[in-house]
């Protein structure tokens, strides 16, 4: 029975995991395009973009999640009421979501290239995956899934081809300082997400 009730909570906190990631993801990109209605601007890139991004993200990246090692001391954790998306992981679903389009648009203005944009998004994607914990920071726990290593790596390997030797996706090429400052600018994620879990953390411990 004890091991029902944590394999349980196991598959839970997976699904949340996945929730987490994907909706802000997806979120982004929907608020580009909103964003990109209601302020009358350019849009930083094609609906074609959008496909591929989603394509990409969700079979090499998100799908990854679904592998992540079970966490420990779930059975010390208090019982949740049922709710996949609580309202802190509402919070976290929203502010992503909001970097991811404000990345992505500073990406075009400076580079003047939709594929600083489309790199972008990936790579919020990307960095966002390695802290997948809804509580716990990346250095408490460390990053343990290899099988996201291998989709990370695998992401970054097709998104060069496609964007510096193919001219499929109609992505402009990029030099070695622009997918350094697309990569850097995307890493604001991970660095916004780990001081939201030390906020939160710092939050509780005095208020209880």
């Amino acid at each position: 029975i004890v091991r029902a009730i944590e394999e349980g909570r196991n598959v839970f906190r997976k699904i949340q995991r996945i929730i987490s990631w994907m909706l802000p993801t997806n979120g982004g990109q929907g608020m580009i395009v909103v964003v990109a209605f209601v302020l009358g601007i350019s849009m930083p890139m094609l609906p074609l973009h959008i496909l591929w991004i989603n394509t990409v993200t969700s079979g090499l990246l998100g799908m990854m999640l679904v592998f992540e090692p079970m966490e420990k001391g779930l059975l010390k954790l208090r019982p949740t009421r049922g709710e996949l998306v609580n309202s802190r992981l509402v919070f976290r679903i929203a502010y992503v979501s909001i970097l991811s389009v404000l990345i992505a648009y500073v990406l075009y203005f400076e580079t003047g290239k939709m594929s600083s944009a489309v790199n972008g998004i990936i790579a919020v994607s990307i960095w966002y995956l390695l802290t997948p914990h809804i509580e716990k920071s990346f250095f408490e726990v460390g990053f343990r899934n290899r099988y996201a290593v291998l989709g990370i790596l695998a992401t970054l390997a097709i998104q060069l081809c496609v964007t510096n030797y193919s001219s499929l996706l109609l992505l402009e090429p990029m030099n070695a300082d622009e997918w350094l400052k697309t990569l850097g600018m995307a890493s604001v994620v991970f660095i916004a997400v780990e001081i939201e879990k030390l906020a939160f953390k710092l939050r509780h411990k005095f208020t209880s």
